[in-house]
């Protein structure tokens, strides 16, 4: 029983120092406090990306996935945070902040040319960079030591009423796997 009290702190204690990474998210403002989207009309929308609850980072790695109910059509990107990158948004990025940042950073401008078409609850996500060898979406904190993110976060559009998704909490759509205490134990049994 004590060795299963330990391994459940474990990874209590694991889970939250990924979360002291905080994650890198899509939004419609640059200091990342909506993830929701409305296309009025159509026209050019700014879509900010925004590496939010870090608490130093000086650059970060990933690529923005489009749903396929999603109709926008990417016009090109501006850095927010000055710096440097290489590659784009929807193929996979590095970015160099150029110096040791704190949260919210404003990593990316990305313009998409919207018509209203685009699906209720479609949406924008941040997924690991292809072309990232280790597969994960990666940010490097002020020590110059790579941190591994454990989720990305997505942008809905055309959130309503009749059609609610959430996107305010990115580790919610972590997948999950149903289970019973004796299959806890099973794995723990000498």
């Amino acid at each position: 029983m004590k060795r299963i009290g330990i391994c459940v702190l474990g990874m209590l204690l694991c889970h939250a120092a990924a979360m002291g990474q905080g994650y890198i998210g899509v939004f419609s403002d640059p200091q990342g406090t909506s993830c929701e989207f409305v296309e009025a009309y159509p026209g050019v929308m700014q879509v900010y990306i925004v590496h939010v609850d870090v608490p130093e980072s000086i650059g970060s790695q990933f690529m923005v996935y489009e749903s396929a109910e999603f109709t926008g059509v990417y016009l090109g990107e501006e850095l927010g945070t000055g710096g440097i990158k290489s590659g784009n948004a929807p193929t996979g990025v590095s970015f160099g902040y150029g110096v040791c940042l704190s949260s919210p950073i404003h990593i990316l401008t990305i313009s998409y040319y919207v018509d209203g078409t685009s699906d209720p609850c479609s949406y924008l996500e941040i997924v690991p960079d292809p072309h990232a060898q280790n597969g994960e979406i990666n940010t490097v904190d002020c020590d110059f030591e790579t941190v591994i993110l454990e989720v990305g976060g997505r942008g809905n559009f055309n959130v309503s009423a009749a059609d609610p998704c959430d996107c305010s909490d990115p580790f919610a759509l972590l997948p999950t796997e149903a289970t019973t205490w004796s299959r806890v134990k099973a794995m723990y049994r000498d």
